[in-house]
């Protein structure tokens, strides 16, 4: 009886050892708390993502790692806060590339490169091409490329009059606000442009600054319904904000915790894209609904559209080196 007694004693005392070590370890972890932007609504299908992803991640390390989300671009202009990520002043965002640190990264704004929603969701996937493209290159300029996130095929909106070929933009005079190179390229042709960030856009388009804007249905209603009269499903772009995170940052994290992040992130990506996958309609029907004429575009249409579009991709390798335009080229062929 005296036995058993000292062998219950032992292992309390281990035990209460074991559970020590453990809270020790734990007390011991180092915390994270990082900040995540996002130039969308909260609304928004890509914020949802991030809420997402913050909330798993929070409760699969125990509170180690608290992740804030920052929609509506509340970090400062899309660009800028691309940049501080780069710089690690910003440690995560849900953002379009910005080529200002290097110039291949404007190849995902090549026109044309994708066609429908099927094509999108195989060349922005994990295993996609244009995910294997562009993550060296994130590297080389400090970020870790956790994925992508599904916007949506970007249509054109304006105030003046129904647009169906190209030759429209010029016949109903319209100037139209461009945010990168290759839509620049697109629509410099085509009419007047006007570069200017999107926190500009609204006011410019009820001024009369500008006419019009290239932007996916979502983005569209959201933020720009009020200013907005007529819309097409030019369907020149898929959009997809680049998931990235401080590379240095990211190179400091434990194996597990880099794996946990991954799995968070790539769930999260999972549940959303397939959400925004069916909000191009969504959100182009609640558009008609508030009075705004909507044309879609039959693939009759488009043909044209995406003459112009691909004609472009020659100035395109010009500006972002012709080596990179090739490997898009003969991927899309």
């Amino acid at each position: 009886m005296a036995r058993k007694k000292v062998v219950v004693t032992t292992l309390t005392i281990v035990l209460f050892f074991l559970v020590s070590l453990v809270s020790t370890i734990n007390a011991g972890e180092k915390k994270y708390v990082w900040k995540c932007g996002n130039p969308a609504p909260k609304e928004h299908s890509s914020s949802k993502a991030q809420f997402k992803f913050a909330e798993m991640l929070n409760k699969r390390t125990n509170g180690q790692v608290k992740v804030t989300v920052h929609c509506v671009s509340s970090l400062g202009p899309m660009f800028d806060q691309f940049e501080n990520v780069v710089r690690g002043t910003q440690e995560m965002g849900f953002l379009p590339p910005s080529p200002h640190f290097n110039k291949a990264l404007q190849s995902v704004y090549m026109p044309y490169i994708v066609s429908t929603w099927k094509e999108g969701e195989k060349v922005f996937g994990a295993d996609g091409w244009m995910t294997k493209l562009l993550k060296p290159i994130y590297a080389d300029i400090g970020i870790e490329l956790l994925g992508f996130c599904f916007v949506g095929m970007d249509g054109y909106g304006n105030t003046k009059g129904p647009v169906i070929k190209p030759s429209d933009i010029k016949n109903h005079g319209i100037k139209t606000r461009v945010w990168c190179t290759a839509d620049r390229l697109l629509f410099q042709p085509l009419g007047g442009t006007i570069s200017m960030p999107f926190s500009d856009l609204y006011t410019a388009l009820q001024t009369g600054v500008c006419h019009a804007q290239d932007n996916a249905p979502p983005n569209t209603y959201q933020s720009l319904r009020d200013v907005t009269k007529y819309y097409s499903t030019i369907n020149w772009m898929f959009e997809a904000f680049s998931v990235i995170m401080n590379k240095e940052l990211y190179d400091s994290l434990k194996p597990d915790l880099q794996k946990t992040v991954q799995s968070c992130m790539r769930e999260a990506l999972s549940e959303f894209n397939e959400v925004a996958k069916n909000e191009d309609e969504i959100y182009l029907k609640k558009m008609e609904e508030y009075g705004i004429k909507v044309d879609r575009l039959t693939s009759e249409q488009l043909i044209p559209w995406v003459k112009h579009g691909r004609s472009i991709w020659p100035k395109m390798a010009e500006e972002c080196g012709a080596d990179i335009v090739k490997q898009v080229t003969a991927h899309t062929k």
